[in-house]
């Protein structure tokens, strides 16, 4: 992944060259093939420039610069190239990089280009005639971009740590960010793209949006948002199958272009496993480019999560080269002295991830897939009975219906106003109707949607923060159906997607590809999830078009599985081996940094701590699990700023 960084003297003072070369300095893993550098008056360009795929390769590291005044510089893969080239004029046979189909879009239509854009990419714009920057990243948010705003000096940059080389940066933690990330409504789903970052005053472009700077002035906004498709109906969900797998082969062939090996994390789950199985067909026929293709899982010995079996039936269909991992050191979430820098408190554990990287750097591998985001659009929901009233189907209606009571606990009445007769009314009144609905369901349930063991003062900031930001979903929302309301929610603002720093190696994720998702959104609901006839597991439904589509191409015992891997096991193996630390940290007579910054009350989160080392895994064990990074995370600030802008080495174990 290429990295790169923009220093602006907005002041007119000339670049300060010891500042512009730490920042470049900082990212040695983006720069496996080449540095370069370019002063323009009072600005400076710079590119660690990794060539991941053929067309990079051969065009080598460039800033590229139009007839038209314009200089672009990023991090860009396209997936319609073809397409866009054929537009422009611009063969893409002869090897042209993506960087200069974007540049020869921009001179075309302007930031009208934008939109037309399809693949991962975030890049800077320096218009000379106009003085003006624009910052871009695309609508999933795959290609990170920040900045640092001072009057004097804009900086940006692909890598976070970066912006820390300007001493104007405060090295401390961003308040309104952390209560962001804690508030239930936020919480409870995969962390979220936010033009804000825990750091405070470094800031984020947004998925599918653009930050405009000018000397004077910064303008932010969207070029893209998610919108409401028209509905999309098939006469047999084997139709829907086909397509599907169509659209998901397309996704993976585009991420399987690349100039060195390609690797997938593969869990023993259907979305992951699908990856690898549509990967296998493009590399059986030769058609993929790919130079080599590995598999990389981890395992977990003795515990219920461990995934080996079903990875070894899919290598066992496909014949391919599978690295296994044993986790058997758990720890490094909680961590009293962290060396280097971390971007976030939500990275997980260290030493697993490492592993798995440092395995894929050994096997030449640079290009990385996942089935990360797939839930958000794959996974259905049981609240599909306002699509099958208006279809009429009567007897699909009673089988979902009565599936649904057998496992829900809302009052009967509550359940057919919201989730029957409700989504039928125009879409203006149904928003109005559900944001009362939700602001009093909120209030009814004060006491119990964060743990007691925070500080009431900001128990009741987070209950209030939850309900505003639940009430404006309920006013914006995009559709009445209660199934597609809550995947638009998944998918925009789009899940963050990290890059694995300091590791020079490239995740690319095929369910982030826009025209898969905008299909998925347009299909009838319950195509995703189907009552499963023996067990009322909501797993053993869910993901109904993906299993359809992947029969014949995944064994069976991945294709039916009726369970989801649940890691608690690992996570209370991890407070075990790491009890001396807690203990220390949280115990009587230790100072955590959350109890300090007003998160926890020392003694009641101390009670939790040692019922969670009995076995009580209780309905608060994510936000357990999430204050000890936090912990670790707001100990990692006092570092002096020489080695947070350092960043790990590539042969530490740390995030």
């Amino acid at each position: 992944m290429t990295g790169f960084v923009v220093v602006w003297q907005r002041n007119g003072d000339i670049i300060d060259s010891h500042l512009f070369h730490r920042m470049k300095a900082a990212i040695p893993y983006r720069g496996r093939d080449g540095f370069i550098s370019m002063v323009q008056g009072g600005i400076a360009f710079g590119l660690a420039f990794d060539a991941m795929t053929p067309e990079a390769r051969k065009a080598g590291p460039k800033i590229h610069r139009s007839g038209t005044g314009l200089t672009l510089l990023g991090d860009v893969r396209l997936d319609n190239r073809e397409e866009l080239g054929a537009t422009l004029g611009c063969p893409v046979d002869g090897g042209i990089a993506d960087e200069q189909l974007v540049l020869a879009a921009l001179d075309r239509w302007n930031l009208a280009a934008l939109p037309r854009l399809q693949g991962d990419f975030s890049f800077i714009i320096w218009d000379a005639p106009e003085h003006t920057l624009t910052l871009v990243r695309d609508p999933s948010g795959q290609r990170p971009l920040f900045f640092h705003d001072d009057p004097d000096c804009f900086i940006a940059a692909s890598d976070m740590h970066q912006l820390l080389c300007d001493p104007r940066t405060p090295i401390a933690a961003n308040r309104k960010h952390i209560l962001e990330f804690l508030t239930p409504y936020h919480f409870f789903q995969n962390e979220k793209d936010h033009p804000e970052t825990f750091y405070r005053d470094i800031e984020s472009v947004p998925a599918g949006g653009l930050v405009r700077v000018s000397h004077s002035s910064r303008e932010t906004r969207q070029y893209w948002t998610l919108t409401a498709p028209r509905e999309i109906r098939y006469r047999r969900i084997e139709d829907y199958a086909a397509q599907y797998l169509h659209l998901l082969s397309e996704s993976v062939r585009v991420r399987l272009r690349s100039s060195h090996p390609v690797g997938v994390l593969l869990s023993g789950g259907l979305d992951s496993s699908s990856i690898t199985a549509v990967a296998q067909q493009f590399l059986s026929t030769g058609s993929s480019g790919a130079l080599g293709f590995h598999t990389f899982s981890s395992t977990f010995d003795q515990l219920d999560c461990d995934e080996r079996s079903f990875i070894l039936d899919l290598q066992r269909l496909y014949h391919f080269h599978a690295t296994f991992l044993t986790s058997e050191q758990i720890g490094g979430r909680l961590d009293p002295e962290p060396v280097g820098f971390r971007e976030s408190p939500n990275q997980g554990v260290s030493q697993a991830r490492n592993a798995m990287f440092r395995a894929a750097g050994e096997a030449g591998v640079r290009v990385l897939l996942t089935g990360e985001i797939a839930d958000a659009c794959t996974l259905g929901s049981q609240l599909v009975f306002d699509s099958l009233i208006r279809q009429g189907d009567v007897r699909s209606l009673v089988q979902y219906w009565l599936a649904y009571r057998r496992g829900s606990t809302d009052p009967l009445r509550r359940a057919i106003f919201l989730y029957c007769l409700a989504p039928l009314l125009p879409l203006p009144i149904h928003r109005r109707l559900t944001a009362w609905h939700t602001r009093r369901a909120i209030e009814g349930n004060r006491p119990f949607l964060v743990p007691l063991w925070m500080p009431p003062s900001l128990r009741r900031e987070l209950v209030d923060r939850h309900r505003e930001a639940a009430v404006q979903a309920e006013k914006s929302r995009l559709f009445s159906s209660p199934a597609r309301h809550f995947e638009s929610q998944l998918l925009f603002p789009p899940e963050i997607a990290r890059q694995p720093a300091p590791w020079p190696l490239e995740i690319r994720r095929p369910f982030a590809d826009r025209r898969l998702q905008e299909f998925l959104l347009a299909i009838p609901p319950e195509l995703k999830f189907s009552p499963h006839p023996a067990t009322g597991s909501f797993y053993a439904g869910a993901k109904r078009i993906v299993r359809t589509a992947m029969e014949g191409l995944l064994p069976e015992s991945i294709r039916l599985r009726t369970d989801k891997t649940i890691f608690s096991a690992a996570l209370t193996r991890e407070v075990a081996d790491q009890w001396p630390l807690y203990e220390r940290i949280f115990g009587p007579g230790g100072r955590s940094e959350v109890a300090e910054y007003g998160l926890v009350d020392p003694g009641l989160f101390w009670d939790r701590l040692l019922a969670l080392r009995q076995g009580t895994l209780g309905t608060d064990l994510m936000y357990v699990m999430q204050m000890v990074g936090l912990e670790t995370w707001l100990r990692s600030l006092r570092q002096p700023r020489r080695e947070l802008v350092t960043g790990p080495s590539i042969g530490t174990e740390q995030s």
